[in-house]
């Protein structure tokens, strides 16, 4: 019996791994500042303040912004996504099954990844938007983005987003003012930006999983609306895949493991909106 895995086995699972991260395991990647910077195991993102405009000074010296600008940092912690498969089902497995070892690895990097952000948002937001015990409604909606423009965030063609829980995503679409094309046009269409995504007054709203969001009290969650340069992801690489043989085991150990932090930047730039999570929905 052989004692190594076929080459193109061990190169189609960090394949399929890295693949499958980039392109669907971690969904917030673009929704958030990348790093500007790494030392070690320290990510640095730099924030630079509002400047203002001053009148011209003819024959002097103008007056400088003195726009405030700072670093923050952040610790990466290492985390790994381990599997095994066993020789004496190697030969019995198809390449479906293999590919689903891979997979299962990078969603599972992919979600931890977005946890870290959604971790780093509930752990700083201080502004609420408190709906308790009622639907997610469009007046929280709008009001949640009140919220955040009130902190002068949102304008000059900035990144906004939102993450909806599944009944919170119905409810929301429930509105025709959200839904209807007679409303917002063809281009704020659910299935034109993506069939879990929506572009609409200004924010891109997206469908998250139900363990993204906080629960603060029985029937109750958190979710979250906030500017791209408001919070930040940093990582060192993406994801390093390796298979070897582990004769003690007599079977193949696949372990895909990766390196990264998040960490809110700009806590004005983040709200938090308060639903029930289990109200019902109602077409409007």
């Amino acid at each position: 019996m052989a004692t190594e895995a076929p080459n193109w086995y061990v190169q189609k699972y960090i394949d399929t791994a890295v693949t499958v991260f980039q392109q669907k395991g971690m969904m917030l990647r673009n929704m958030c500042a990348q790093q500007t910077s790494i030392k070690a195991d320290t990510v640095n993102w730099m924030v630079a303040g509002k400047g203002e405009a001053t009148p011209l000074q003819r024959g002097g010296i103008g007056a400088a912004m003195n726009g405030a600008a700072n670093t923050v940092s952040a610790v990466m912690a290492d985390w790994q996504a381990a599997d095994w498969t066993y020789e004496a089902d190697m030969e019995k497995m198809t390449v479906d099954e293999q590919a689903v070892v891979a997979e299962r690895a990078a969603k599972a990097i992919g979600r931890r990844s977005d946890l870290m952000v959604m971790n780093a948002l509930n752990a700083t937001a201080a502004s609420l938007v408190d709906n308790s015990n009622q639907p997610f409604t469009l007046t929280q909606a709008m009001t949640m983005l009140v919220a955040l423009e009130d902190q002068d965030v949102g304008f000059e063609g900035e990144a906004i987003f939102c993450g909806l829980p599944p009944l919170a995503w119905q409810q929301f679409m429930s509105y025709r003012q959200v839904s209807n094309s007679q409303w917002v046009g063809a281009d704020g269409l659910p299935y034109v930006t993506g069939p879990r995504m929506k572009d609409w007054n200004g924010v891109r709203w997206f469908r998250s999983p139900l363990s993204y969001a906080p629960i603060p009290s029985a029937n109750n969650y958190d979710i979250f609306m906030w500017a791209k340069r408001a919070v930040g992801y940093g990582t060192n690489y993406d994801l390093r895949a390796t298979v070897t043989w582990e004769n003690l085991y007599t079977g193949w150990f696949h372990n895909a493991r990766f390196a990264a932090t998040a960490k809110t930047l700009l806590p004005a730039g983040v709200v938090r909106g308060r639903c029930s999570s289990n109200s019902a929905i109602t077409i409007n």
